[in-house]
């Protein structure tokens, strides 16, 4: 599963494009309502986790790491 913080307005419409386009498929996914600062947190459970990193990083979203889902970043 992969956290990723995005902008809270019309975030996940960005995401689901760059996705669709790059062919990935979603099991399922995850919004939070709790922000952090002016982000909302998505988690998503991609078929192929290791191809939507790269993916995601060419396109400026950065998955959030472990640590900071934890320690409130």
């Amino acid at each position: 599963m992969l956290a990723i913080e995005v902008a809270d307005r019309r975030g996940l419409a960005q995401i689901l494009a760059i996705v669709d386009h790059a062919g990935l498929n979603i099991e399922y996914m995850y919004a939070f309502t709790e922000k952090r600062g002016d982000r909302a947190l998505l988690v998503f459970r991609f078929t192929d986790p290791d191809a939507a990193v790269p993916v995601l990083l060419r396109n400026g979203i950065n998955p959030v790491q472990p640590v900071e889902l934890f320690s409130g970043g």
